[in-house]
């Protein structure tokens, strides 16, 4: 999603202000760096500020963004669609523009986002899905709570919900219909009572560019193993699971987080090779 700066005061607001100048005296500053921009906006409501203290579990958007980008492998094995049924990728992101470059494994195919645009390298590449889609999908599971640090997104509190032993707290968020490819996705996190960290995730994509006009199920993805990388809390392991009527039901995939460090800034060129094909 990246950093959404927000637009120029209004003539409202700019009255109120030079209305103020003449003796009236503003109650609250209005915040000047993006992440109180985002503390700003979540704080208005209960899910709002429910997804602002995982958020600060996880060890905040301030580590976050300093610690500028995040390199990591991901395997996924969908076993669903067969036993030998993977996506494979080491993948590096610009944690505040979310520019992804990926490297297939043992091949020379490379794919990313430059903020604008997809692409592929070499251009006639095949990759097992849309490279467009699979830029960003693998730092929205790994990323969870900070990707849903933005001006688009609304944080709506549900009920509580049982898995595995724990009554997880869950909140649910949208996105602004100007967001990206899908901005009907939808993500409910199930954030522990106590310790405030996200447990798991309900989803669903409606992305075309794999739905094919078809509705999707529901699915729940696990954030398993965390460890601690430069102080942001982040998972090793996730395990996926088919829903039935609200509640998961079978186990049909999972996906190992391997080489979790964080990047120097200026340290990945994320620009596209000459001759890549845009997708």
């Amino acid at each position: 999603m990246g950093k959404n700066f927000s637009k120029a005061l209004s003539g409202a607001v700019i009255f109120l202000a030079l209305w103020c100048l003449s003796g009236c005296q503003l109650l609250e500053n209005p915040p000047k760096t993006w992440e109180g921009k985002v503390r700003a906006h979540h704080g208005k409501n209960s899910g709002g500020k429910l997804l602002l203290e995982s958020i600060a579990a996880h060890g905040g958007m301030e580590k976050w963004y300093s610690n500028a980008i995040l390199s990591f492998r991901w395997t996924y094995y969908m076993k669903d669609r067969g036993p030998d049924a993977k996506i494979d990728t080491h993948q590096k992101v610009d944690l505040a523009s979310m520019k992804a470059i990926h490297h297939v494994p043992e091949t020379d195919i490379r794919f990313g986002w430059t903020g604008d645009d997809a692409w592929i390298d070499p251009a006639e590449a095949a990759f097992a899905v849309p490279a467009r889609f699979w830029a960003l999908t693998p730092i929205y599971f790994v990323g969870i709570p900070f990707v849903f640090a933005d001006l688009g997104t609304q944080a709506q509190l549900l009920e509580d919900f049982e898995f595995e032993g724990v009554t997880w707290n869950q909140v649910r968020i949208t996105f602004s219909s100007d967001s990206g490819d899908a901005p009907d996705d939808t993500y409910t996190l199930l954030i522990h009572p106590d310790k405030k960290y996200v447990g798991a995730v309900r989803y669903t994509v409606t992305s075309p560019l794999v739905t094919k006009g078809k509705v999707m199920p529901e699915k729940l993805l696990t954030m398993d193993s965390h460890t601690w990388v430069k102080g942001i809390y982040l998972p090793k392991f996730h395990r996926t699971f088919s829903m039935k009527q609200g509640r998961p039901v079978e186990k049909i995939r999972d996906a190992k987080v391997g080489d979790l460090r964080f990047l120097a800034p200026g340290s990945v060129d994320f620009r596209p090779p000459v001759g890549a094909k845009k997708l």
